[in-house]
């Protein structure tokens, strides 16, 4: 019978045996990974929503608050599944004012109400241009962008309107964008 202690220094013999003749670094990675259980990774999209909105308030002595003109940076990240667009705009009819200067005075300054959006990719090529105005059916889900390019996006929103506080009566628009964007979790 062979001793327990003769066996682990048999063991503990054949051990460094085995190591002084692999060539090179014993793979720690490697080693780890016998031991300890990997890590799964699931991917999981969640939305995320950019919002550009006005409500045009119109004060006569301010010409600008008939105006309005926004660029905005939207990040694609890789792997992001879509991009959706959704505007919606309200240009209600004016009423009669029961004062024709007031009527022309709007319409001097403002002779179009109108929303207009350019979305355009991170190579400057403009991937959604959408004009509208009071004819336009409101709100308007443009077509899906697949798989958008990775990069900064800009969106480019030019709108005119007026806004009567003592009628309650404003122009008005929503440009709404949604990312797919994936999320990586860890799960032991």
């Amino acid at each position: 019978m062979v001793s327990l202690a003769k066996k682990i220094v048999m063991v503990c013999l054949v051990l460094s045996l085995v190591l002084a003749s692999t060539p090179g670094c014993i793979d720690v990675e490697l080693a780890k990974s016998l031991f300890i259980p990997k890590k799964k990774v699931v991917i999981t999209y969640e939305a995320k929503v950019y919002t550009i909105k006005h409500i045009f308030v119109t004060r006569i002595a301010d010409p600008s608050t008939l105006q309005y003109h926004n660029v905005t940076e939207i990040e694609v990240i890789p792997d992001t599944r879509y991009l959706d667009v959704v505007i919606s705009a309200s240009f209600p009819e004016l009423p009669d004012f029961g004062n024709d200067t007031i009527r022309e005075l709007i319409e001097t300054y403002v002779p179009d109400r109108y929303l207009n959006v350019t979305i355009y990719n991170p190579n400057g090529t403009p991937v959604v241009a959408e004009f509208i105005n009071q004819t336009t059916a409101h709100p308007l889900q443009l077509p899906r962008v697949g798989h958008p390019e990775i990069g900064k996006w800009k969106v480019r929103v030019s709108a005119q309107g007026v806004g009567v506080e003592s009628m309650k009566i404003y122009d008005s628009f929503g440009v709404r964008i949604t990312l797919s964007e994936p999320v990586e979790t860890v799960v032991r």
